[in-house]
């Protein structure tokens, strides 16, 4: 059985289109590029985050000193 095709002009009967650019834009491919700014930014406080706990585990530490090479920068 093969899929149904359809191709569609306006796509505002399926969907809700209001957070689209216009009711003809490419949905796949706003919805990758959704998905890629959004893996970016939860890929970036992840980094941001376990710097600042290195920053913390660092600074409780008696024998290491916040101003040598390892430091947060």
């Amino acid at each position: 059985m093969k899929p149904e095709v359809s191709c569609h002009e306006d796509s505002s009967s399926l969907i809700d289109t209001g957070k689209y650019l216009q009711p003809t834009s490419d949905i796949v491919a706003l919805m990758v590029l959704e998905h890629q700014y959004w893996t970016h930014n939860i890929m970036t406080k992840a980094k941001m985050e376990y710097k600042r706990a290195l920053y913390f585990q660092k600074s409780y530490s008696e024998e290491e000193d916040l101003n040598s090479q390892g430091r947060m920068s």
